[in-house]
């Protein structure tokens, strides 16, 4: 049982080691969040349906807020636990792990995200 245990977290660590670690400046620019449903994973394997999708969860986690980062106008998306009250185009500073979708001109920042006005 501990090697099981053993593999899971390893498992889980090469996930997080994908992932890199933001911390920019963002404006909000009016967009309304929407909840966030996560994917579903068993045994650290992403579930597909019959057409090959992921199969997103039917509990949301969170809520996913869509900001302009600041001097590039890149799209930033964050997920964050609950609902927070922001002030049309006010700056924040965002941080937390997630993923530079550079053909997107994106980033995804999903796990221990954080935001506070700058």
């Amino acid at each position: 049982m501990q090697q099981i245990d053993k593999l899971k977290a390893l498992q889980t660590s090469q996930a997080q080691a994908s992932k890199t670690l933001f911390n920019t400046v963002v404006i909000h620019v009016g967009i309304e969040p929407t909840p966030h449903y996560p994917k579903v994973v068993q045994n650290g394997v992403k579930v597909k349906n019959d057409k090959g999708e992921d199969v997103r969860s039917e509990v949301s986690d969170g809520w996913t807020y869509t900001f302009a980062e600041f001097g590039t106008a890149k799209k930033v998306m964050i997920v964050l636990k609950q609902k927070v009250n922001l002030e049309l185009l006010k700056a924040y500073k965002i941080a937390g792990l997630g993923y530079d979708l550079k053909k997107a001109n994106l980033l995804f920042i999903d796990s221990n995200t954080q935001i506070s006005e700058y």
